[in-house]
């Protein structure tokens, strides 16, 4: 749904954004004390706004990119970048690395989901039991992992990549306005 996609960017980054809120405020002393314990300066209305425009702006910024990403084709942003100057060897990078991410993501959840019919892994578990339990799963996953490396291979093979000839784009990026590109 709309609602859970919008909130996605916020889940992963909950440890920063609360790393954020715990850490900043500690280094900004001047202002007003809003909060303080012993002359233990806490919080300071400066500390609480360098806080919140530090926290605008990376959400911000976050979601700029998050809506980049969710909107533009990844063959258009690749365009792009090569577009802007940047090397084929990079862009094929950059590709690979957004098409691999989702892939272990996928990976991940079928193997926990495998690991969890057979009573070996529960995703209530918490500290040691839970690290001794996802042990077995992320080995699995890398073996899946390390399985796919020859059609990535392969898959690099067939469209050239380490040849000393220069790469041509069989795409063409138009000009014209476009949301983000």
């Amino acid at each position: 749904s709309g609602l859970r996609n919008a909130v996605s960017p916020l889940k992963v980054l909950f440890p920063i954004i609360i790393l954020i809120i715990i850490l900043t405020p500690h280094f900004f002393k001047e202002g007003e004390i809003l909060i303080s314990y012993n002359n233990w300066t806490i919080l300071t209305d400066l500390g609480l706004l360098r806080t919140g425009v530090l926290l605008s702006r990376f959400i911000g910024i976050t979601y700029v990119f998050f809506v980049f990403f969710r909107s533009t084709p990844l063959n258009q942003v690749i365009l792009t970048l090569r577009w802007f100057g940047l090397s084929m060897k990079a862009a094929l990078i950059i590709s690979m690395t957004f098409r691999f991410i989702p892939y272990i993501t996928f990976t991940y959840h079928r193997v926990s989901d495998a690991h969890k019919l057979r009573g070996s892994f529960q995703s209530g578990m918490w500290g040691w039991s839970r690290f001794k339990g996802l042990f077995p799963v992320l080995t699995s996953v890398l073996i899946q992992t390390v399985k796919s490396i020859p059609v990535m291979s392969m898959s690099l093979e067939h469209r050239g990549f380490g040849r000393s000839n220069r790469r041509t784009s069989y795409q063409r990026l138009r000009g014209g306005r476009k949301l983000f590109t």
